[in-house]
């Protein structure tokens, strides 16, 4: 593969990304508008996000076993087209249960499109993949910092939610271009005999308790970025009366600095250890938001401060998966981003529903106690396997 190819290859999957991040990145600013349009609560739109959750379950496990057959470029077509037909339903729903169905059918292209970028970015051959893979993930903390400060001053400025999608269908458009004339490298088999001929024995994830492990760590650790995109304007709106415009700024900075961390946290955790660097920068963010929390209004500003930490967690964890798990790695990746989107999905819900009983400032305790569980999971993943991840880290 020459360099132009790859070139556009990468470039295809880093503004796949992007367009990822124009639909979740703006739905926390669009809560408070959502609930008026379709007069719906704080619990109900967590069962929104449930509910696209559970889209993005059920085809996140049919992709995995699907992708090898169809391919890399194929899982990244069908994904954006699923997604432009679910846009185009946010568009024309007449009500919050045709939404919900298309924030449903949202979640199914997502999987596609994720599990296409996180196997098809470490089959380039270069240097520091996991830097490669956080900066593709860095796009969407980039484009995330950028639409959430575009929808609230468009918002303000009269722009209806329907208009801003029907803009993002556009450029999910381009995004399809790309895909259609970029060239990928191949998705290698897994070998199904040893060098002695003999047939390999596959070991089900399921009797893997590391998969379990990885679904805490990663789930209940999700919730520190997704808790803060989902509901951190209705925390400063409905607890303290600030305007979207206002919260959707201090969002937009949190996101900014998520795409710093993004770009930059891939090299610092080629020198320290990917689990290490996950469990360091959970432990100085539960800090950071309990401090927050407590300080009210004034602790506002310390919140974009975890953005540049919580950008490493995701695409590092899932980039250790295949180190750790030496057999049935697509499956195993399958079943732990099913169970850690589901952890952290109820955990929005669940937040939506302490804003309903018990008032948002307490309720936002949740995500200090949510990233406590996470590192003591990350802590066990590493005694576990020292020796693979630090072999990991030295052969880059």
């Amino acid at each position: 593969m020459n360099k132009k190819v790859k070139y556009l290859a990468i470039f295809s999957l880093f503004s796949t990304m992007l367009g990822m991040s124009f639909i979740g990145g703006s739905r926390g600013v669009l809560v408070p508008v959502l609930k008026q349009d379709f007069t719906i609560t704080d619990s109900t739109m967590g069962i929104i996000f449930l509910i696209s959750t559970l889209g993005y379950m059920i085809f996140t496990y049919i992709v995995g076993n699907i992708l090898e057959k169809i391919g890399n470029k194929k899982t990244l077509i069908i994904g954006t087209l699923i997604i432009i037909g679910s846009l185009t339903l946010m568009i024309i729903s007449p009500n919050y249960i045709i939404f919900a169905l298309a924030y449903f059918i949202n979640g199914a292209g997502n999987a596609f499109l994720i599990f296409g970028v996180n196997f098809t970015t470490p089959l380039f051959a270069v240097a520091f993949q996991a830097a490669l893979l956080n900066i593709i993930h860095g796009s969407y903390g980039m484009g995330s910092a950028f639409i959430q400060k575009l929808t609230g001053f468009l918002l303000t400025n009269g722009i209806g939610w329907r208009q801003m999608i029907l803009g993002i269908i556009g450029f999910q458009i381009f995004i399809l271009i790309l895909i259609i004339i970029s060239k990928y490298p191949p998705i290698p088999k897994e070998a199904k005999t040893d060098p002695q001929g003999a047939p390999i024995v596959h070991t089900s994830p399921f009797k893997n308790k590391l998969t379990y492990l990885y679904i805490f760590a990663l789930g209940f650790g999700l919730f520190g970025e997704h808790g803060i995109n989902n509901w951190f304007v209705n925390y400063m709106k409905e607890g303290f009366s600030i305007t979207e415009n206002i919260g959707s700024t201090y969002l937009s900075i949190f996101f900014i600095l998520f795409t710093i961390g993004r770009f930059t946290g891939g090299f610092v955790l080629e020198k320290i250890g990917y689990i290490k660097g996950v469990i360091y920068a959970h432990l100085i963010t539960i800090v950071i938001y309990t401090v927050a929390i407590t300080l009210g209004q004034d602790g506002f500003i310390l919140f974009p401060a975890a953005g540049v930490l919580q950008a490493i967690i995701y695409p590092t964890m899932i980039l250790t998966i295949p180190r750790v798990f030496n057999r049935n790695s697509a499956k195993a990746m399958s079943i732990i981003v099913i169970g850690a989107s589901l952890i952290n999905n109820l955990s929005s819900y669940g937040l939506g529903i302490l804003n309903d009983t018990i008032g948002v400032t307490k309720a936002f305790y949740m995500l200090p106690i949510q990233l406590s569980i996470s590192v003591i999971a990350a802590f066990l993943i590493y005694q576990d396997n020292k020796k693979k991840l630090e072999a990991a880290v030295s052969d880059s």
